[in-house]
């Protein structure tokens, strides 16, 4: 593990007819979209162009105090930063290739935000002030994090920062969340969470990220909907899961979910609770491609619970050492589909409860487990899985 799979760029495109380069010579580009094409008419506007799009505001760090030593408390600096930037409408907190000491919690009020470092090399520390704290709480949306390493026990261990991002609300909802290309390591509960205990936290995507010995290093808690989670790295997690959805509010039910392509290595979270390398309670979600090893101790790869409507499909999901745990677990669970997931060197490949009902179970490879199956409930249909008898 390094800082360099946090550097993974996006490429940028180039309009066709020109680029205008601004801002003083700091890293902003606004670009100018041509349109008219071929018309080679001698009129007074042949060509329309359309108007440049606004540039956001910097707001660098070190221009509001920050050291970026590694030593010096800069949460003051990054706080003043956030609330002129939340104060004019929102623009990006740019931080350069420093490391940071934050030894206080910091807070985003207003929207717009974005929280923009040096891909591979901005080192956010957290403090001893931080013990069992957020780094960042952020009760505003629109909100951006991208190109930063949480270090979230520099010294080791798990009893510094509770969280590096945490997205609550209570007041009004929070909406369009983007992280990305983030790494966090060590966080003592949480990597990224959501509480939308009264307000929902709505249209999050987290791409691309490392999250590296944490507990539950996704955790949408609450009232959350349509979420993409996709090509993250998670490395042995454990405690409460490596994503987790919605857990503390069996009424609800977390909607329309977008976990795909991504990989799961040594999943240490235990059994007991209803633990899962990916577990939740989800309405009309998709789990999907993602790679799962769960480790000695581990119990669960993927474990829905009193959801409906979900798809399971395409993932590979299996064992380190010697078989023991459940690859697939679907409890309480109605009308969802399990379909052409390979599951390998578990005790038992899948598994489902009395409470169950009209699970379509289909083309799964589950013959290299001690128990391929365990189906219970009503109403499920199985067709072409492999090592399973009766399966047509």
């Amino acid at each position: 593990m390094d800082g360099a799979r946090c550097s993974k760029q996006l490429p940028g495109r180039l309009s066709r007819r020109r680029a205008l380069a601004a801002m003083g010579g700091l890293v902003a580009t606004a670009w100018l979209a041509a349109c008219g094409g071929d018309d080679e008419s001698t009129e007074a506007d042949p060509v329309a162009v359309a108007s440049p799009t606004a540039v956001p505001k910097l707001y660098p760090v070190e221009q509001y105090g920050a050291a970026g030593d590694g030593v010096t408390d800069d949460a003051a600096a990054f706080q003043a930063a956030i609330d002129v930037a939340s104060a004019e409408g929102g623009g990006i907190v740019q931080l350069s290739g420093a490391a940071y000491l934050l030894d206080a919690p910091v807070f985003v009020f207003g929207t717009g935000i974005t929280l923009a470092g040096v891909p591979g090399s901005t080192r956010l520390i957290a403090g001893p002030g931080l013990f069992h704290t957020d780094v960042f709480t952020v009760r505003a949306g629109s909100f951006t994090a991208r190109d930063l390493w949480f270090d979230m026990a520099p010294n080791g261990g798990h009893d510094h920062a509770s969280r590096a991002l945490n997205f609550r609300n209570d007041a009004a909802p929070i909406e369009n969340i983007l992280i990305e290309r983030i790494r966090v390591d060590h966080a003592e509960r949480a990597g990224i969470r959501t509480e939308g205990t009264s307000q929902p936290v709505v249209h999050g995507r987290v791409i691309d990220c490392v999250f590296n010995d944490c507990r539950a290093p996704i955790a949408l808690d609450y009232l959350v909907e349509d979420w993409e989670i996709s090509g993250n790295e998670i490395v042995a997690p454990w405690g409460d899961g490596g994503i987790s959805v919605d857990l503390l509010t069996a009424p609800r039910r977390a909607r329309r979910l977008n976990i795909t392509g991504n990989t799961i290595v040594n999943s240490l979270v235990p059994s007991g609770g209803g633990q899962g390398a990916i577990r939740g309670r989800m309405i009309d979600s998709v789990i999907a491609n993602n790679t799962i090893s769960v480790g000695p101790g581990g119990f669960a790869g993927i474990r829905l619970s009193a959801g409906q409507g979900n798809r399971v499909t395409g993932n590979v999901i299996s064992r380190i050492g010697e078989r023991a745990g459940t690859g697939i677990e679907a409890f309480a669970e109605v009308a969802t589909s399990i379909e052409q997931n390979e599951v390998r060197d578990f005790s038992i490949g899948l598994v489902t409860d009395d409470n169950s009902r009209n699970l379509a179970i289909s083309g799964n490879d589950l013959v290299a487990n001690t128990t391929p199956v365990r189906i219970a409930g009503s109403g499920h249909t199985l067709s072409n899985n492999t090592g399973v008898s009766g399966s047509s």
